[in-house]
């Protein structure tokens, strides 16, 4: 489930909440959902591997889980 389009949360929520991640996630983050670059791209882009910006994703994406949690 995409959790950035979960529970018709607006652009501000939603750049709030990636905030709250490191840096590093919360661009990664930004440029696969909000930009629509994929993982791959991103990649390439950092000159890191794609299983790097992959689990940098996940683990952004499992700190949301727990930050919607928080909101509501």
């Amino acid at each position: 489930r995409d959790v950035l389009g979960s529970r018709g949360l607006g652009d501000v929520y939603k750049r709030q909440m990636l905030s709250r991640l490191s840096d590093k996630q919360a661009k990664r983050i930004y440029a696969h959902y909000f930009l629509g670059l994929s993982k791959t791209e991103i990649a390439q882009t950092e000159g890191v591997g794609k299983a790097a910006v992959c689990e940098s994703i996940d683990r952004g994406l499992q700190e949301l889980r727990k930050i919607i949690r928080e909101f509501f």
